[in-house]
């Protein structure tokens, strides 16, 4: 399936944990190891860091930075990053 065939339904699937991570498959976006999270607007996304295992039983998430390329540690679990999006300090 070609990227501008899932991107159609995006507008169904926008916070689709499996939307994101189809489309890095097509696209080759992310590095292997990463599985796309969240891709809240066109300056970051957030993926699980698959590539060291689990760590007591989560993935790390990462931050990556659309303007500069960069992929940065976000959040040691799912539960931080939720944490850390709906109550930001």
């Amino acid at each position: 399936m070609l990227a501008a065939d899932l991107r159609q339904y995006r507008d169904l699937a926008d916070d689709d944990l499996i939307y994101y991570p189809k489309l890095d498959a097509v696209d080759g976006v992310a590095p292997k190891g990463l599985i796309a999270l969240h891709v809240p607007d066109t300056d970051e996304a957030f993926y699980f860091d698959t590539r060291t295992g689990l760590n007591e039983g989560e993935y790390p998430i990462l931050r990556f930075d659309y303007n500069d390329g960069s992929y940065t540690h976000f959040a040691d679990s799912f539960a931080l990053f939720l944490e850390t999006l709906v109550r930001p300090t």
